[in-house]
């Protein structure tokens, strides 16, 4: 099996309201830390590719996934792409297609730059051992319902 990973940064370069701040009316004044898209390409040893494409944002709604699924078209089928989110409140609100303070401009430039990481995973792509484990460690995960 063979892997590559490219990371960009997506951090917006002008002021934006933050996600899950509605009570918030004011946008971010500045970034303490990058925002960034993840690429993880894949390949086994037939040649059958996939890709995971990780953004820091609140979430991927449909527009974004059929955006990135669109821009990389040319290089791996929509069934291959997976596109998720880290679910940040310290993402942009305009993130969201449809929302309140869409941000076309923003949604399309991160758009790209998840092409170029993608890209740039796929080039980077090399021989990798892949091993896996399970463990329960007490105290560490709960359920917040169940008191």
């Amino acid at each position: 099996m063979k892997a590559g990973f490219a990371r960009l940064p997506i951090t917006p370069d002008k002021p934006m309201t933050l996600a899950g701040f509605d009570r918030r009316t004011a946008p971010a004044t500045g970034a303490l830390e990058d925002l960034y898209v993840s690429a993880l390409a894949l390949e086994d040893d037939g040649g059958e590719q996939f890709l995971l494409c990780s953004f820091d944002l609140l979430g991927a709604d449909r527009a974004l996934c059929k955006g990135v699924r669109e821009a990389l078209s040319p290089i791996l089928p929509p069934e291959r792409i997976w596109v998720c989110a880290t679910h940040t409140h310290s993402a942009p609100r305009g993130a969201f297609s449809g929302g309140i303070s869409q941000d076309n401009a923003y949604i399309s430039g991160i758009i790209n730059i998840c092409k170029a990481a993608a890209f740039t995973a796929f080039k980077g792509l090399s021989t990798v051992s892949v091993h896996y484990g399970e463990g329960t460690v007490a105290g560490v995960a709960s359920l917040r319902d169940v008191p």
